[in-house]
């Protein structure tokens, strides 16, 4: 800070940044359904703080010119700027998928897993955020227990579980993808790679003899953004 102070005391507004972000820190945030960071707060600090030094200690060294050392100074307090948004955003805002997670551990770590589980994933199923954190779930739980119900007669229970675990399915991976947005600092929500046994059985239930499960299979299959060059390569393998 001293050497702040003795080249310019407009870089000393830099002491208010620590302060403002211990205060930014010590609020309550809110539950914001479309918020998923990219850069969580320890990467913003660490990053941004790396930045507004360099800018300092290169601003200093060129203090002879005044030219060079106002545009960089100027481009130093523009990152304290961006700096101070991204933070403000990462305390204001918490991601909203507590639900999500919750259903999802229940399904992970229940011996038994009862169809009103997924019933309760599609309904908590409102916003990517929490479709991505079920769809991984999902994946590692579907395959077994479909194919253990689709020989089933319509009917019967077990076929009934058949329709609700792909009406589950289509139900959580109804959304567009979307790339990450650095100024935002704003995550990517994609769709996780489909597992190739689950893709494979998805490709069979889309000329299944119930129409419900046939569509909710093709619904599935068009969200995944399947091809039928993925369905002859899955043919041939």
């Amino acid at each position: 800070m001293t050497l702040v102070a003795r080249y310019d005391p407009a870089w000393q507004a830099l002491t208010f940044f620590p302060m403002a972000s211990i205060f930014a820190v010590a609020r309550t945030p809110e539950k914001y359904d479309k918020y998923s960071p990219y850069y969580r707060l320890p990467g913003v600090t660490l990053i941004s703080g790396v930045a507004v030094f360099t800018m300092m200690a290169v601003a200093a060294y060129f203090y002879s010119r005044r030219w060079v050392y106002v545009s960089i100074s100027i481009l130093g307090f523009v990152m304290i700027g961006f700096a101070t948004y991204v933070m403000n955003q990462l305390t204001r805002y918490v991601p909203d998928t507590l639900p999500a997670e919750a259903v999802a551990w229940l399904l992970e770590s229940s011996s038994w897993q009862h169809p009103e589980l997924f019933k309760k994933a599609g309904r908590v199923a409102t916003t990517p955020q929490r479709k991505v954190i079920l769809l991984k779930t999902l994946h590692r739980l579907l395959s077994p227990l479909i194919a253990s119900r689709r020989r089933r007669q319509p009917g019967q229970p077990e076929h009934k579980e058949l329709q609700i675990f792909i009406a589950c399915l289509a139900q959580v991976s109804h959304f567009e993808d979307t790339k990450r947005c650095i100024p935002e600092n704003t995550a990517a929500m994609k769709h996780p790679a489909l597992p190739d046994d689950l893709r494979d059985q998805l490709r069979d239930l889309r000329v299944s003899d119930d129409i419900y499960v046939r569509e909710a299979a093709e619904a599935v299959w068009r969200q995944y953004s399947l091809t039928e060059d993925d369905e002859k390569h899955v043919d041939k393998a």
